[in-house]
């Protein structure tokens, strides 16, 4: 008898979780599952049709950055006390002022990094490219690759050596126009003279 009084009191504990499990999947499945589902497995990622797309969308992006077809700014940061380290940025637009290419870069005495992030003709991030080297030794090289809502896809890193602080810069600049006008003043750096 004793186990029978007990009964439901378990049973609606069970209820209770079950739909708590429930509701967390459709949460789930109406906020997120899409970024979820869209991510490629590791198994052969790099034969993915959407990463060859975004290969693609990469080299046509360089090709026609050395050919000097998007508009170039750039400009250097740097302490104010004179100490090293500062960092250098780059920002390349196409003739309808979207944003294509951003790369920002720099170091210090013990490590340089660098992070370069493309963007589709929508100004949306496809891809990153992050390097990050210490005088220890460590280099971290990472690729991330965005669908076309600028979700993440496929994340590779590969990493060597004993170990360093991470460089800083994101895996994803949504808006790199507004990331060039602060990216200075937000690391508390100025703008170098003569540029």
């Amino acid at each position: 008898m004793k186990g029978v009084a007990h009964y439901p009191y378990a049973y609606i504990a069970e209820c209770k979780l079950l739909v708590r499990f429930l509701f967390h999947c459709i949460v789930a499945g109406i906020f997120g599952l899409s970024a979820v589902a869209a991510e490629i497995p590791e198994k052969n990622w790099e034969n993915h049709l959407e990463i060859k797309k975004i290969r693609t969308l990469y080299n046509d992006i360089n090709t026609t950055a050395k050919s000097n077809r998007f508009r170039k700014q750039a400009k250097r940061c740097v302490r104010d006390d004179g100490g090293g380290g500062g960092i250098s940025q780059e920002l390349y637009t196409d003739k309808s002022a979207f944003p294509r290419k951003y790369v920002v870069y720099g170091g210090s005495e013990d490590s340089y990094a660098r992070a370069e992030y493309y963007y589709d003709t929508k100004g949306i991030v496809r891809f990153t490219y992050r390097y990050h080297g210490a005088v220890n030794g460590t280099t971290v090289e990472e690729r991330i690759y965005f669908d076309q809502k600028g979700e993440r896809l496929h994340q590779y890193r590969k990493e060597e050596g004993p170990g360093y602080p991470d460089s800083g810069f994101p895996g994803a600049v949504a808006n790199p126009t507004f990331e060039y006008m602060t990216r200075c003043s937000a690391w508390g750096l100025s703008e170098a003279a003569g540029k």
